[in-house]
């Protein structure tokens, strides 16, 4: 029941009516995004939406979550799996005061410092308030690649007002740079598969490791800035026609002066420059700093030579 607009270089949008109305939603491609923009128009629209080949990331759920005690009216079924089933609340608005809703842990934080762990050859770096399940596909890869990766109950479990039943400490161990050895072939997919997000993260591993892999990306388009930046430490890495696919052959890093231009590649970066020879430097960490907070304290923390200075 939405009205769009586009043109001028802007969107507008509008209701026709004054409301909008529950429909039935079908996505070519299990976009997060596009998911998560529906639920919520659903969860204050009149009548039922459903939502087929959504997408079924952790992030869609604890959104749904927050939408169904936010909006009074508002049910939710079928969250985590392909079609999501909404009764929208009719426009009555959300509760007044507010609720109280605890997000879940950042499963690509988690995985960074996983990465960390594998890199550096962690002889135990423990990764606290982590829900295995959100990064078993991340732990899986690290672990085929020689690192032994375990679970333990976490301190924060059941901790406070948000105490989470499901969190776990993983503790890491890795043989690290010149050791680990390279997986034949990964491929990027939609939740529970291996995360784009994790993608330059896993080739800044990779180019570190003994043997070759394959590494695709099927998510994002020209999702290959890392590789080029990592080639800058020495990584042996040949980028596919298209840059949809590149095959790295692990070697020794050495260290550079290198870019940022986006967050995950920023911070593959800085994970590759723990392993790299000599000094590294990583320039523009404000796409870094969307993501992260605190990450050059908390890397110094784990016993890392790291230091953010100002730059001209």
């Amino acid at each position: 029941g939405a009205t769009v607009e586009v043109g001028g270089g802007s969107v507008r949008l509008g209701m026709a009516g004054g409301a909008l109305r529950g429909a039935d939603v079908h996505f070519d491609y299990p976009s997060v995004g596009a998911t998560e923009t529906v639920l919520m128009a659903a969860a204050v629209a009149a009548g039922t939406t459903t939502i087929t080949n959504a997408a079924r990331e952790p992030e869609v759920e604890d959104l749904g979550r927050f939408l169904s005690s936010l909006v009074p009216g508002c049910s939710i079924s079928g969250l985590g799996t392909g079609t999501i089933v909404v009764e929208g609340s009719g426009g009555q608005g959300t509760r007044s005061g507010g609720v109280a809703h605890y997000v879940i842990p950042d499963r690509i934080e988690a995985g960074t410092f996983l990465a960390c762990g594998a890199i550096a050859g962690s002889d135990g770096l423990v990764v606290s308030g982590v829900r295995l399940a959100h990064v078993q596909a991340i732990a899986d890869v690290l672990q085929e690649m020689g690192c032994e990766i375990h679970s333990r109950r976490s301190a924060q479990e059941g901790s406070g007002d948000g105490g989470d039943s499901s969190l776990c400490d993983l503790v890491v161990a890795s043989p690290g740079p010149g050791a680990l050895r390279s997986v034949p072939s990964i491929e990027t997919s939609p939740y529970p598969g291996f995360p784009t997000d994790m993608q330059p993260l896993l080739c800044s591993v990779l180019a570190t490791s003994r043997g070759k892999c394959v590494v695709t990306e099927t998510v994002f388009e020209s999702r290959m800035s890392a590789c080029r930046e990592l080639r800058r430490l020495g990584a042996s890495i040949e980028i596919a026609s298209g840059g949809s696919s590149a095959t790295i052959r692990g070697k020794g890093l050495v260290g550079a002066e290198v870019k940022t231009t986006d967050l995950r590649q920023g911070v593959a970066l800085v994970v590759a420059g723990l392993a790299a020879s000599g000094e590294t430097v990583v320039r523009d960490l404000s796409h870094v700093d969307r993501g992260y907070v605190g990450l050059e304290t908390k890397l110094a923390g784990i016993g890392a030579d790291v230091t953010r200075v100002a730059m001209e």
